[in-house]
């Protein structure tokens, strides 16, 4: 659902670290910081498409067990 998103840190995410679903899509985040889940290791969907994704940091994703879907399309660059 797009709400205009431009920026998504850790320190956001860390009160819902019983989060399984994240949807993000059709905003405008363009950097996903590193270690950015370190809280959320209960995820098991995350939707970032349609964004304008040009970073990954380190480790985003790291600890991410139980993650089976993972939808990065239609981002500009990715860089890892």
């Amino acid at each position: 659902m797009s709400s205009q998103l431009k920026e998504i840190h850790q320190i956001n995410l860390k009160s819902y670290q019983q989060l399984t679903y994240l949807t993000l899509y059709d905003n405008d985040i363009e950097v996903l910081e590193a270690n950015l889940f370190k809280f959320n290791e209960n995820l098991e969907y995350v939707d970032l498409d349609q964004n304008k994704i040009i970073k990954i940091g380190t480790a985003a994703f790291n600890g991410l067990d139980k993650l089976h879907t993972l939808d990065l399309r239609n981002n500009g660059c990715i860089n890892m």
